[in-house]
């Protein structure tokens, strides 16, 4: 059991990382963005979820993919999902840098609070 683990990171909806709001700004810089609605949306280094699982749940016909590198932190958030019900969202317990291309692709990226 590493540190993360023992001591937790924080999880919490993160505003700032919501696909509609870097759809705005990817416009306001001359890109087209893909619709939030239908987004393939990965998170990188999710924690527990608790960012990534409200979008899951406001965009339910959007498929989401957290992976966080703590064990601990991904079955809790497996935990809410399954207490949500919610089906277009999994969390993976793998360090992102461990990534292969074979992972799919993604329309919109989050990160934050990772070192």
């Amino acid at each position: 059991m590493t540190s993360y683990d023992r001591v937790p990171y924080r999880s919490d909806p993160f505003p700032h990382s919501q696909p509609d709001r870097l759809k705005v700004l990817a416009n306001i810089f001359g890109l087209e963005a893909p619709d939030v609605h239908t987004a393939r949306v990965i998170e990188l280094g999710c924690a527990a979820g608790n960012n990534i699982i409200p979008l899951a749940f406001n965009f339910p016909q959007s498929t989401f993919v957290g992976i966080d590198s703590s064990r601990v932190q991904i079955e809790a958030g497996l935990k809410t999902i399954a207490d949500l019900g919610l089906k277009n969202i999994k969390l993976v317990a793998q360090d992102f840098r461990d990534m292969t291309a074979d992972g799919g692709k993604f329309d919109y990226l989050i990160c934050h609070g990772t070192v």
